[in-house]
């Protein structure tokens, strides 16, 4: 059972009833070094190496404050609207960052692994998690315009629209269009975000 802090208020008949404190927000992720072998994605402007504190988001309850420290002066306040619990170790956390008007913070946990998408299209802010290795994560700051266009939700021929040919490494095929033509050798067509 979580820790419940408690606070006296002074009343005016002079008693002191108590008043639950809200928890203080906790960082979720924590510096790492980079495994070998891994790799950032391929949208990624920047990208860092972290370690997400699981156990944040595992007593995640809605009203619970996060912060998301994405990177050196990128501090966020992640505000959870909603927790989906869907076995011990296999749950999602979503909320709104704390004062960006239409953001959205969804946030999946399987096991070790993170999946996450943060993003505020008003003020152009989109991030993502990618597991490297041994609970090490990349959180990298995306660059939109490097995603190929949507295709109106048909498999578009590859190389159209400035599309990005490429074979996919493991871990890769979040935003990948399964429904592309193959062109020699199986080779896939990303997608902007939401396109699919």
């Amino acid at each position: 059972m979580p820790l419940l802090l408690w606070t006296a208020a002074l009343a005016q008949d002079g008693n002191f009833p108590p008043q639950p404190l809200p928890r203080p927000a906790m960082k979720l992720f924590s510096p790492a070094a980079v495994p070998e072998g891994a790799t950032v994605l391929r949208q990624a402007k920047t990208s860092l190496p972290v370690l997400p504190e699981l156990d944040i988001l595992r007593s995640a309850r809605s009203g619970t404050r996060i912060i998301l420290n994405l990177g050196p002066g990128a501090e966020l306040v992640m505000l959870v609207a909603k927790v989906e619990r869907h076995s011990p170790e296999s749950f999602s956390v979503f909320g709104t960052i704390d004062g960006l008007e239409d953001s959205s913070v969804v946030m999946s946990v399987q096991d070790d692994a993170l999946a996450s998408e943060i993003t505020a299209p008003p003020v152009g802010l989109h991030y993502k998690t990618k597991y490297a290795a041994n609970g090490v994560h990349f959180i990298s700051e995306m660059d939109d315009s490097r995603y190929a266009p949507c295709a109106g939700g048909k498999p578009a021929a590859l190389g159209i629209g400035g599309g990005e040919d490429f074979v996919p490494e493991a871990g890769e095929l979040e935003g990948i269009n399964p429904l592309a033509p193959p062109a020699g050798p199986r080779r896939w067509l990303r997608c902007a975000p939401g396109c699919l």
